[in-house]
């Protein structure tokens, strides 16, 4: 339990930084995912672009974002009880890296940036597998169905 609860606490820090940075610099991360050339160095929360079509709905993502590792801090709290809930979390990061894959693979124009398509690939596998191990030792530690 001890090896899912730290996971879920990083995960949730992780996801609380990436959130709260897309709701105060959408625009400046919406140009890093674009294929253009970016407008400005870093634009923050207002501005003359801050209804730039894409901003709010990177906002709200973000929004989703730290709501998602809020309740990851919550299962953590509650691990001996509910650590299988985690499997969601599992769910969530492994969909999201196949179709960050499908967009790398499929989607993207050629000589367009792709950085930050990898980096939030990896961030993906990275929890998924993490997540993974932890629900393994929290298997061996108090199994779902007792034989």
């Amino acid at each position: 339990m001890k090896t899912l609860r730290g996971v879920l606490f990083l995960h949730a820090a992780a996801w609380a930084l990436i959130g709260i940075a897309c709701v105060l610099f959408a625009r400046s991360i919406l140009d890093s995912l674009s294929y253009g050339p970016p407008d400005r160095a870093i634009s923050f929360f207002v501005g003359p672009d801050a209804a730039t079509p894409g901003t709010v709905f990177l906002r709200i993502l973000g929004v989703f974002v730290v709501a998602a590792g809020i309740f990851m801090v919550l299962v953590a709290q509650k691990i001996e009880a509910v650590w299988w809930w985690s499997w969601g979390f599992v769910i969530l990061d492994g969909a999201t890296a196949a179709i960050v894959l499908l967009h790398l693979a499929f989607g993207i124009p050629d000589r367009a940036p792709t950085l930050s398509w990898w980096v939030v690939l990896v961030l993906c596998l990275g929890f998924a597998v993490a997540l993974l191990w932890g629900l393994f030792k929290a298997q061996q530690d108090q199994p779902i169905i007792e034989g």
